[in-house]
């Protein structure tokens, strides 16, 4: 039986998923994401989310399309561009990682982390 279907709406399921996430729990955490997108598959955050989770799991390649999904849903989504960018640079795409770090810039300039990575990738 799917676990969602204990969900009261994809918001719980989605804090439900980041607290496996945040616990180091990737792959309950991945489960639940699926799960949220099987239900509605425009979820930014569950798409963004799954992306990380597959990077932090070496899957870069599909990590980059499923974050590059939550970005054509929610362009504005700064954690999305910056997340970009540390998958790009994983994959020894640093221009493309460089110019997702100043996506994530041109939306919010004190970005810190945006700062920090684009710093390490040039």
């Amino acid at each position: 039986m799917s676990s969602s279907k204990y969900f009261v709406n994809s918001y719980q399921a989605l804090c439900i998923a980041l607290q496996h996430h945040n616990a180091g729990h990737l792959s309950k955490a991945k489960s639940l994401y699926q799960e949220i997108l099987l239900v509605d598959p425009n979820q930014a955050d569950a798409l963004h989310f799954l992306g990380v989770i597959l990077h932090q799991l070496g899957e870069n390649n599909p990590a980059v399309d499923h974050i590059k999904e939550a970005l054509a849903i929610k362009p504005d989504y700064v954690e999305a561009h910056c997340n970009l960018g540390v998958t790009l640079n994983a994959l020894g795409k640093f221009d493309e990682a460089v110019a997702s770090y100043h996506e994530a810039l041109a939306i919010k300039p004190d970005y810190v982390e945006a700062h920090c990575n684009l710093g390490v990738t040039l």
